[in-house]
């Protein structure tokens, strides 16, 4: 049936559905034929596209000019072997050498006297040794109240070279002073550590008061880190029935501010009806309570999840937060299972509250402070106003905020065009160190021309009690190459096309040697993969073209199945058969016979490789088969590497030889190579040449491609479909004709029944 409507037939005892589908059965035939021709057509563009994209991967791998197997590349084919060795003829490794398509063959004596290096600046030990330090954000000698904030229990975490250790502050810590906080603070990271390398202080008021933690050894990694038993105090079960009774329930509470000025206490009514079937809604209720009956004071009291269990946090500081339980009413705090009537809050952790960040590190700490911080002196007289300065550098001029931190100077600095140089931190020694980034006098700074107040933020100072000089002029490297001295202003250079890397200065006397010899394994190789993928390609083609369609009976062929004919088979079956209907539909294609045409013609062509001379496959060992196995090439290895070892270069131009003449594309031309012949041919089928679709770009299309939609097979399936649209509203109108006729027979047939009934009944029979 061709449509979906419901229709009233067998009133007259006649099987018009059956009858129907006799007479259409005839009327379909067309339209099936036209479906099967169309699913033919998809299958075939299928196909195409299949062996198209074998063409187009091959073509990419050994043609495309950023593969680095392309034989239209000279590079592709390698190479060259270097060796360097001493006067013993031991590998020596003071000398690199990279060879490449330009290199040539020879070899070459090195005697190297000094290497090139790099002005430079190196800062003394002493200029920054807050660098070993934590120090805090906060005057604490001056804030006496600190202590107060902290209690017996609370927690700090260092981290010494990745081994973690947590300090508890007990009693004994609190309540003597600040200087009493620090010394046992001191002195249980000594202890933790069981080392007595630390060194915590409080500075003075005019140092800024400020708490400094650091370790008196170089090359420490140390940090400090919230402590696990921070901020929550209290011991709540903090647990809740869901959902709650509906009633009022209530809970006191109260702040107290650093400088002792309180706050409250407030009571906070919480209304719960009965809809607070999640903890989440519960957390909602108690919250929007605090806000509505706090007026603000408490905004920073909330009720949370903590662990799967409801609990209070405060993120208010330096306010201490008492919560307690109601006067009067339902006491929310036992309803959540608190097992004390008071609980005390406090926000953020022990390290917050003497002003350090969860984890700080001193190299970390000491660059983001700021240069006003480290050397105000930079910026003038004490107690002027200026809040920049300029450094110069070799006759220019870098603009230095006082709010600049440590990492931003040496940020603008690496990151500008100020000079061609680099300044880095040394986190193990605690100094700063800049240098030019290429070696050599030429490429170098000189002392005099790096600003003073450049060379005190950044501690480049000499010390003449120690002997010590922060500055290194550039040198050029001094050597002596086949016997004649020479200089270099970089230690990377290049000769005859090899590049040379000095690496280490040659003892007085000692000579290495360094040989340069073609090496054509890496030619050998690819030639040998290619010959094996090419063969896989013809493959490929071969058996699509060889391969016919294959017979279900006689004479017909496997075409592909009405729906009709699904229905009575199994998805096995099904499988099986359409997978022999879409076998051979390339069967004798004429794109397909051009292409193996083609291929076998570009390699029984020989190449003009210069000097009147030309070369072809088979002189380097290369043949093909007869016709009979497609043009399939057969290597004779040995035969190979002779060829390469005798006419390596001209191997290597009979693959990659181009013209600029555009008229020189024909596979028989001479002036082309067989890279460039073979990519003329796959453009021709899978490509574009002079604008123009290649012939499976034409017929199928590419996927990916605007060809994928614009094609002849496209062309031809978006035609057959309009038919068997056309077709199909054709049939819908016949059945419907056919169903209209055996209506009308129908009802006369039910008309004339009732009269024979009439009839008889008149007549007494």
């Amino acid at each position: 049936m061709y449509t979906n409507t419901t229709r009233m037939t067998g009133l007259s005892g006649l099987d018009t559905d059956t009858l129907v589908k006799q007479l259409m059965a005839a009327e379909s035939i067309k339209y099936n034929a036209l479906k099967k021709q169309n699913t033919i057509l998809e299958w075939k563009q299928e196909a195409y596209r299949a062996t198209a994209k074998v063409l187009s991967d091959f073509q990419t791998s050994f043609l495309d000019l950023t593969s680095s197997k392309s034989l239209r590349l000279t590079s592709s084919f390698g190479g060259f072997a270097s060796t360097v060795k001493n006067a013993l003829g031991a590998d020596s490794t003071k000398i690199g050498v990279a060879t490449s398509s330009n290199s040539k063959e020879g070899t070459y004596t090195f005697e190297v006297t000094s290497l090139a290096t790099k002005s430079k600046f190196t800062g003394f030990d002493g200029a920054v040794t807050q660098a070993g330090n934590i120090v805090s954000s906060k005057n604490l000698r001056d804030d006496p109240g600190f202590l107060s904030t902290l209690e017996a229990g609370d927690t700090i975490k260092f981290s010494l070279d990745g081994t973690t250790k947590t300090v508890t502050i007990t009693e004994d810590f609190l309540g003597s002073g600040a200087d009493n906080f620090a010394t046992k603070l001191n002195d249980a990271l000594n202890a933790a550590y069981k080392k007595s390398i630390f060194n915590v202080r409080i500075g003075t008021s005019a140092e800024g008061g400020k708490l400094s933690i650091g370790v008196t050894e170089k090359g420490h990694d140390f940090k400090i880190y919230q402590g696990s038993g921070d901020g929550l105090t209290s011991t709540a079960k903090n647990t809740i029935t869901y959902p709650p009774a509906i009633a009022t329930f209530s809970f006191d509470v109260a702040k107290t501010l650093q400088d002792g000025t309180p706050s409250g206490p407030v009571t906070i009514n919480v209304n719960f009806d009965g809809s607070e079937d999640n903890q989440v809604k519960v957390l909602a209720r108690i919250n929007e309570a605090i806000q509505a009956e706090a007026s603000g004071a408490f905004a920073h009291l909330k009720a949370i999840n903590q662990d799967g269990k409801i609990a209070f946090k405060s993120e208010e500081e330096p306010s201490t937060f008492k919560i307690t339980a109601p006067t009067s009413g339902g006491d929310l705090l036992q309803e959540m299972g608190f097992d004390r009537a008071e609980i005390t809050l406090k926000k953020g952790s022990t390290i917050e509250t003497l002003g350090f960040s969860d984890g700080d590190d001193s190299t970390k700490t000491f660059l983001s402070k700021t240069v006003g911080e480290i050397n105000p002196s930079i910026f003038g007289v004490p107690g002027n106003t200026n809040t920049n300065t300029t450094f110069d550098f070799d006759g220019k001029s870098l603009l230095i905020n006082k709010t600049d931190t440590m990492q931003e100077v040496m940020d603008k600095i690496n990151n500008t065009s100020l000079a061609d140089v680099e300044i880095k931190f040394d986190s193990l020694n605690y100094r700063f160190t800049m240098e030019a980034k290429q070696e050599g006098q030429a490429n170098g700074f000189l002392d005099a021309g790096i600003d003073d107040k450049l060379k005190l933020l950044f501690g480049f100072v000499d010390d003449t009690a120690s002997g010590f000089t922060s500055f290194e002029a550039a040198e050029d490297a001094v050597l002596t190459i086949n016997g004649v001295t020479t200089t270099r202003d970089s230690n990377k250079f290049t000769i005859d096309g090899i590049g040379i890397t000095l690496k280490e200065k040659t003892e007085i006397g000692e000579t290495l040697t360094i040989e340069v010899k073609k090496d054509n394994s890496k030619g050998v190789d690819l030639v040998k993969e290619f010959v094996a993928e090419y063969n896989k390609l013809v493959d490929h083609l071969k058996t699509q073209y060889e391969t016919s369609r294959p017979k279900s009976g006689q004479y017909a062929h496997y075409d592909p199945l009405t729906d009709d004919e699904k229905a009575n088979m199994s998805d096995k079956q099904i499988e099986l058969w359409e997978e022999k209907a879409k076998s051979g539909l390339l069967y004798r294609d004429s794109l397909i016979e051009k292409v193996l045409s083609d291929l076998r013609m570009t390699m029984f062509q020989k190449v003009d490789v210069g000097d009147g001379k030309t070369l072809s496959l088979q002189q380097i060992g290369i043949t093909t088969g007869d016709y009979t196995n497609g043009g399939k090439l057969i290597i004779d290895e040995n035969k190979l590497k002779t060829a390469f070892d005798q006419r390596g270069n001209d191997i290597v131009t009979m693959f990659t030889k181009t013209s600029s003449d555009k008229k020189v594309k024909g596979i028989t031309s001479t002036q082309l190579g067989i890279g460039e012949k073979v990519n003329n041919v796959l453009n021709a089928a899978v490509g574009t040449v002079d604008g123009k679709d290649g012939t499976f770009r034409a017929r199928a299309g590419i996927l990916g491609t605007y060809s994928a939609n614009h094609n002849n097979l496209t062309d031809q399936i978006k035609r057959q479909s309009t038919k068997i649209d056309d077709m199909l509203t054709y049939l819908i109108k016949k059945e419907d004709s056919y169903y209209n006729m055996f209506a009308k027979l129908e009802s006369a047939m039910m008309q004339a029944d009732s009269q024979m009934q009439y009839i008889t009944a008149q007549l007494g029979m």
